[in-house]
C-alpha cells in the first residue's frame, strides 16, 4: 500500500514528510512501522475483560508450588500463594499499565500485593481470588504504591520464578 501524502512545504517548525516506505498496513488493517507488519493483530482490540478472563484460566493451570515463594505455605486451596508477584507481572505484559503495589493481610501475615494502573483505572484482577483468605488493603497515597517492574526483577529469585512462569504461560497457551 502506497501512501500519497499532500503537496506542502515544510517550514523549520513543522514535521518533514512521511517516508512513505517506512509505514505498511498489517494484515489486521492497522498501519504499523514497516519492520512490524508482519505482525497479524486483530481488528479491533479485545477488550481487556476478556483477556484477564483467559488469563485467569490460564493462571491456574501455572500457579504451583514449585512457583511460590512461600512453597511451604502454598495449597491447592490457595493456589496462587506465593505467586503475586509473577502473576501481574504477566498480566502487565498483555494489558500494560503501571504496577503498584499494596498489601494482603492474612491472618497474623502481610505480603505484598500488585496491582496495576491502566491509564486513568486501577486494574484488580486478583482481587477477588485472594478475598477468600485475606483482605487487601490499599495504600494511602501514590508513593506507597509505587513499584515497577525493573524493581521487582532486579531481585534475582523473582526474575528467576517469572521466567519460569512465563514459559508455562506459552506452553499453556499452545496447548
Amino acid at each position: 500500500m502506497s501512501f500519497e501524502p499532500e503537496e506542502q512545504k515544510f517550514g523549520s517548525d513543522q514535521d518533514p514528510p512521511l517516508n512513505e516506505e517506512a509505514f505498511e498496513l498489517s494484515p489486521g488493517g492497522i498501519i504499523l512501522p514497516s519492520h512490524f507488519a508482519h505482525l497479524h493483530l486483530p481488528h479491533k482490540p479485545v477488550p481487556v475483560e476478556e483477556t484477564l478472563a483467559e488469563l485467569q484460566s490460564v493462571f491456574k493451570q501455572v500457579w504451583s508450588r514449585e512457583l511460590s515463594c512461600q512453597p511451604l505455605e502454598w495449597g491447592v486451596d490457595k493456589p496462587w500463594w506465593g505467586q503475586l508477584d509473577v502473576t501481574l507481572l504477566s498480566v502487565q505484559d498483555f494489558v500494560g499499565g503501571d504496577l503498584k503495589q499494596a498489601q494482603l493481610i492474612v491472618s497474623d501475615q502481610i505480603v505484598p500485593y500488585y496491582y496495576l494502573s491502566v491509564g486513568q483505572e486501577d486494574l484488580d484482577p486478583l482481587r477477588e481470588i485472594v478475598q477468600s483468605v485475606g483482605e487487601v488493603e490499599m495504600p494511602d497515597n501514590e508513593t506507597d504504591a509505587f513499584t515497577t517492574r525493573e524493581l521487582m526483577l532486579a531481585m534475582p529469585k523473582v526474575a528467576d520464578r517469572y521466567s519460569l512462569f512465563c514459559e508455562r504461560v506459552q506452553v499453556a497457551f499452545s496447548a
